[in-house]
């Protein structure tokens, strides 16, 4: 057993933590957000709000976790991942048929 758990990956840096709770949380404050996209029409005003909204709520959180703006693009996948997810929740996709 110890040799399994000393081959895990190490996270020797806080700043590790922050970036694996700051990915954790755009992704799930995505969700939301993407499941009302998901009945907007496309390029319209609340598409456009679905979209930007948590944005302020990221910066927010990156604000009070001290991470480093060159993390940034670390964000992305999460976010686009979070609004596709929540959209499919919405279209039914992850539904067995």
């Amino acid at each position: 057993m110890g040799e399994l758990i000393s081959k895990l990956p190490k996270f020797h840096s806080p700043l590790a933590y922050k970036i694996l709770t700051l990915v954790a949380f755009v992704f799930v404050i995505n969700l939301p957000f993407g499941y009302w996209r998901e009945k907007c029409r496309k390029f319209s005003v609340s598409w456009f709000l679905a979209i930007h909204i948590p944005v302020p709520f990221i910066y927010l959180a990156r604000n009070t976790l001290a991470v480093p703006f060159y993390w940034i693009p670390i964000l992305i996948p999460p976010f686009w991942g979070g609004q596709k997810i929540g959209a499919m929740f919405r279209s039914g996709r992850n539904r067995k048929e």
